[in-house]
């Protein structure tokens, strides 16, 4: 019973309950359910009016409820708390460093100063929130400064603050420790100065010094609690008048019960909320600094037997000579262990959950083996092999394939399943393949097409030309696209593609991917694989850019001038510095009078017309990437692919020049004045595309409306427009490449990006049907 009395029970739950809360502040932001710039909006769902501010556990959605506002609790203190404890961490880190470093030192000499000792002395009494307070309060309220500069004043300034207590104490300490006989027989065999002090001293002083490291952390958040009592919070205080409220900007534990104070007579969950998880933190590091003291106290116990007043907690741990601690087994150092394994699989699983929750999630996928024979320079056969992959829960009746398109004949001439002839139903261009009742239940199932293409001319570009899966999602197959002035493919799974293929000579095979050998091509994460085969007619020229990128152009006549080939290599290397690389390794750049202009997986075609048009060559290079990396759902999402390439090439045009950005404003107010006349007003971009009645809906329309955000808002982030367009266009497409998106996610970025409201967008979205 003794035994079980004096465990050290401090340590165990400080070390467990910090490894918790550094777990939150390192993942935190990766399972906040909601962004903290995402507000509940007033809303009707089955019957009942879903209004701000929300009780805790009043949803599932919002497990702590919500502000005033409809901002999410739990959201906001997943993203704050790491503001909370890694600024005292940085701070105390500081104040640690320099002042043992000059408390040792000073301790060393034989006569303290006396003003160093009255300094020490008044410096006691002057109570740090009052300097940091008054330092603060001139730039702290709608400060031009950024966050993290204001981040940093408050570290340097707290750290300069509090580092002359810690001198102090470290100078007393090792005054005393320099006394002891093991010092002055390192002093009389001639040692200098830093090697008693970091071979002799340190040593002695260690324990000590982690204990007080613990002990600041909780003295620094103590200290940005009292700030945030005068709405002084770190990283800055955003002040809203009437009526007059004060808002945290980083949503950092202090600064989320400061601004809620006012609701101590009301709604009084947001203020505890904050102020719990606040209370828990400080326990924590409070608990890790007591289990420590104990700890040492217990290590150091020269004489257990004699009592001294302080009752050691735990058995005593000292190090033998020669001994190699590391190596011996302890019930402690398998608890560690433990501890650090469930901290590193927890961030694993916690990094894949957040992963999944970007962009649309389908149930199914898709990897395709494809084999295309030449028999003449009209007619290919193709063997077509799909390894379906069922990852919903749901037991698959049929499997739904689009037909390809575009071709000018095809004819069929077997489809098995799993080497099995099945019935199939055709019904507008979709293959209904009924599966057998013993097969409902697998989830992976071997597809195969065996067909023959006729028809073919020179130099064709093949988009769906082959079966192509439809997407599975909430328990139902996605529909297929139907035939329209605007969208030409099926909505279509992020694939993977091997292709092999066997010409007749003369002949070139060109697609979206580079030639990994001879006769087999492959390519990973794109919604469809485009080729084309061309004959040895086409003139061919190949350019690398900045990046190393491989730009091959292709023209039927020499009729592209060298100044239009070299607009176009600027066009691809501004867009790989203001965006990303782009996401094919080679790039085919066809040129024709004969083709229509578009951008497909790899391949840019353009009319010769067109591509002497650097608006137009932009808007075909963004689409590689917001319109062939990133995939959309034709029928309601296909304006986001279009938009944002026509917001590049505005940015495109805005880095030109002034003469260049008011020609691409011309062009897209051109665009928006025939909307409004064809259509007799206006139609919001996420209509049904069967529905739209002018491509400027699908284009110029989101385009022009992000411009208009960006130009209000762009101040909030402390950049011009145009770095701010750049930015915010590279951000998608770093959040989003390889993934699907639909409008909801698009809003949820860009109400994200410019912290507006979904009402920002309701004059050319429909926000209402959003997520139903």
């Amino acid at each position: 019973m003794n035994k079980l009395y004096n465990r050290n029970y401090a340590l165990y739950l400080g070390i467990i309950s910090v490894s918790i809360v550094l777990f939150f502040t390192i993942f935190g932001p990766k399972i906040a359910p909601h962004s903290i710039f995402m507000a509940l909006e007033v809303k009707y769902m089955d019957g009942d009016v879903i209004s701000p501010p929300l009780q805790p556990f009043e949803s599932m959605a919002y497990p702590l409820g919500t502000d005033l506002w409809g901002y999410d609790l739990l959201s906001m203190i997943l993203y704050g708390l790491r503001y909370t404890v890694w600024i005292a961490i940085a701070v105390a880190a500081i104040k640690m460093i320099v002042g043992t470093v000059l408390g040792m030192f000073i301790g060393t000499w034989k006569k303290t100063p006396s003003f160093i000792i009255a300094f020490e002395g008044a410096w006691s009494y002057v109570p740090a929130f009052l300097i940091l307070y008054f330092c603060l309060l001139p730039i702290n309220f709608g400060s031009v400064l950024e966050t993290p500069i204001l981040i940093a004043y408050f570290i340097v300034i707290a750290s300069l603050v509090g580092i002359p207590s810690i001198v102090s104490s470290v100078r007393q300490k090792t005054a005393e420790i320099y006394k002891r006989d093991f010092v002055l027989a390192s002093i009389t065999l001639g040692a200098k100065r830093w090697r008693l002090l970091w071979r002799n001293v340190f040593p002695q002083l260690k324990e000590s010094l982690l204990v007080m490291f613990t002990m600041e952390i909780v003295y620094v958040i103590t200290i940005m609690g009292q700030l945030a009592l005068l709405n002084i919070f770190i990283g800055g205080t955003i002040v809203r008048n009437d009526p007059v409220i004060y808002l945290s900007v980083t949503k950092e534990l202090s600064g989320l019960v400061g601004q809620a104070r006012d609701n101590l007579m009301g709604n009084q969950y947001i203020l505890m909320v904050p102020l719990i998880i606040l209370l828990i933190t400080t326990i924590s590091f409070s608990l890790l600094t007591a289990g420590l003291k104990n700890k040492f106290q217990s290590d150091y116990a020269r004489m257990p037997w004699i009592k001294t007043g302080i009752k050691p907690k735990g058995k005593p741990s000292r190090k033998r000579l020669g001994e190699k601690r590391f190596l011996n087994f302890s019930l402690h150092k398998v608890g560690f262990a433990i501890l650090f394994l469930l901290f590193v699989i927890g961030g694993i699983l916690v990094h894949q959950y957040s992963d999944s929750k970007i962009g649309v999630t389908n149930e199914n996928e898709g990897g395709y083996s494809l084999a295309l024979s030449m028999v003449s320079d009209k007619e290919f056969t193709v063997k077509e092999e799909v390894t379906v992959k069922n990852q919903s829960e749901d037991k698959w009746e049929e499997l739904l394939f689009f037909a390809p398109r575009d071709i000018a004949q095809i004819e069929r001439n077997e489809i098995t399943v799993n080497k099995e002839n099945l019935p199939y139903e055709i019904k507008d261009g979709v293959y209904y393949i009924s599966l057998p009742e013993k097969w409902q239940g697998e989830n992976q199932f071997d597809v195969q097409f065996n067909y023959r293409m006729t028809g073919i001319e020179d130099a064709d570009i093949f988009q769906d030309w082959y079966f192509a899966l439809a997407p599975f999602k909430n328990g139902k197959w996605s529909e297929a696209t139907k035939d329209n002035p605007y969208v030409q493919h099926h909505h279509a799974l992020l694939s993977s593609f091997k292709v092999s293929y066997d010409l007749q000579p003369g002949y070139t095979f060109i697609s979206s991917a580079i030639e990994n050998d001879k006769e087999m091509v492959s390519i990973d994460d794109v919604k469809n694989f485009s080729f084309s085969i061309v004959s040895d007619n086409w003139d061919q020229n190949e350019r690398v850019t900045q990046k190393d990128t491989q730009v091959r152009f292709l023209q039927q006549s020499p009729s592209l001038e060298e100044s239009a080939e070299e607009e176009i290599i600027t066009v691809i290397d501004y867009f790989e510095e203001a965006i990303a690389p782009l996401p094919f390794k080679q790039v085919d750049i066809f040129i024709s009078d004969n083709l229509e202009t578009e951008s497909l997986p790899g391949m840019v075609i353009l009319n010769v017309e067109e591509a002497q048009d650097s608006y137009m060559i932009a808007k075909e290079v963004a689409a590689l990437y917001y319109a062939s990396a990133i995939s959309q759902d034709p029928k309601n999402d296909s304006w986001i692919g279009s938009g944002l390439s026509h917001l590049a090439a505005y940015q495109y045009s805005v880095d030109q020049g002034e003469e260049s950005k008011q020609q691409a404003l011309a062009y897209l107010q051109e665009e928006l004045g025939a909307l409004e006349e064809h259509v007799n007003g206006s139609q919001v971009s996420n209509t049904n595309i069967i529905e739209v009645k002018h491509e400027a809906v699908l284009n110029a329309q989101p385009a022009w409306k992000i411009i208009e955000l960006i130009e209000e808002h762009y101040g909030y982030r402390g950049m011009s427009p145009e770095e701010v367009g750049e930015k915010y266009l590279s951000s998608f497409y770093e959040q989003f490449a390889g993934r699907e998106v639909d409008t909801e996610i698009f809003l949820q970025f860009t109400r994200d990006y410019f912290s507006v409201p979904s009402g920002a967008f309701s004059r050319w979205l429909n926000t209402e049907e959003v997520g139903t």
